[in-house]
């Protein structure tokens, strides 16, 4: 299955450069304010246009590689299993970023002193003055390591409160639509056509049907909110399902599952496996007066697929784009893209011996693994 590296929101450089500007520009005036009524206290005569080419310099040589350490901090965070060498690095990235801005410094003052006819600028001996500079230089690329991750962790916590809040709405919008499903006339109502029908001639298969249609509804209006259950709990409401429509089409309905040790514990989201099996018995029966309907879900690494397999007609044309054709595939693609993003896989194939596979294969999880999220 083709794997997807994960995205994560950053920071937009483009929204924080006119803040940066407002932030450095303060910065520069407030030193220069700082030294130049200090010189007044002390009583000495100020020169004013120095210190403020000094503060200038300062803080707008520091802006570009501000704007160059962002993306750096973003993409190396300090984190497991890689800390130590991470902590290494930045120790190296700060004392590059020290020596650059001290450079710079250097440098533009040089410029903007020759451009003024003011002379040639001196800045001391660079061996002690680069160490002076960096003792204030490696605080302000902490500083700025903590807040860009800060503002980073902000705009991540954002988008997931923003995707649970759609996958929320998504849910209830596919509760309804389970349930119009379910009790569509046709459906309901051959049902309980064949169940008065058997009333007589087989009433513990009336019994049966009766007992599987309430228990179907019950559980289906009995929902806690949740997004996710496992794989059992999807199954379980599946097999009652099933049981209706084989009843219902009087042994011409075969249905088979077949789940590997381990996975009846993983984490598929509500509502996920009927609106595929609907979709087959429906399309199914078109064409075909018997029909088999398989499911099997194993564990593939870190993620969890599972096959509906149906030996109906299959679909003509373009299997893929009939994703988008019907409520339930559409739904279901939808859904899965929301909770998952590209970590999930929703395919469909005609089988070369006639019928249709849908492959649904998404991250292998289950509620001790959720739990353990959310306390992180």
């Amino acid at each position: 299955m083709r794997k997807n590296k994960e995205t994560r929101p950053h920071t937009d450089l483009r929204a924080l450069l006119p803040l940066l500007l407002l932030l450095f520009a303060a910065l520069a005036l407030f030193n220069f304010t700082r030294f130049v009524t200090n010189e007044l206290a002390e009583g000495k005569t100020v020169n004013y246009l120095h210190y403020f080419i000094m503060e200038m310099t300062g803080a707008f040589t520091m802006l570009p590689l501000i704007l160059l350490l962002i993306p750096f901090i973003q993409r190396y965070p300090v984190q497991r299993p890689h800390v130590f060498p991470r902590l290494l690095l930045h120790g190296a990235a700060s004392l590059l970023f020290g020596f650059s801005h001290t450079m710079l410094m250097w440098g533009s003052r040089n410029l903007i002193f020759h451009l003024l006819d003011k002379g040639p600028y001196d800045y001391g001996l660079l061996q002690y003055r680069l160490p002076m500079e960096y003792s204030h230089q490696i605080i302000i690329y902490f500083i700025t390591y903590g807040i860009v991750l800060y503002l980073d962790k902000s705009n991540r916590l954002k988008e997931e409160s923003l995707r649970a809040a759609r996958t929320e709405r998504r849910l209830a919008e596919t509760r309804l639509q389970t349930l119009q499903r379910q009790l569509q006339p046709h459906f309901l109502f051959n049902t309980l056509n064949v169940i008065s029908a058997r009333m007589f001639d087989d009433p513990d298969a009336a019994d049966r049907m009766i007992s599987d249609l309430s228990e179907l509804l019950r559980r289906t209006l009995n929902r806690d909110g949740r997004t996710e259950h496992p794989l059992a709990e999807e199954m379980g409401l599946l097999n009652l399902y099933m049981d209706i429509q084989a009843r219902r089409h009087a042994g011409h309905l075969r249905w088979h599952t077949a789940a590997a040790p381990g996975t009846e514990s993983a984490l598929v989201p509500v509502f996920l496996l009927q609106p595929l099996v609907e979709n087959a018995i429906r399309h199914g029966f078109e064409r075909n007066t018997d029909l088999a309907v398989t499911l099997t879900a194993h564990r593939q690494g870190d993620s969890l697929e599972v096959h509906i397999e149906d030996d109906g007609p299959g679909i003509h044309g373009d299997t893929q784009a009939a994703l988008g054709k019907g409520i339930g595939l559409a739904n279901t693609a939808q859904r899965l893209a929301e909770l998952y993003g590209d970590k999930q896989q929703l395919h469909l194939e005609n089988k070369p011996e006639g019928g249709l596979r849908v492959t649904i294969a998404l991250p292998y999880r289950t509620e001790a693994d959720s739990e353990r999220e959310c306390t992180i």
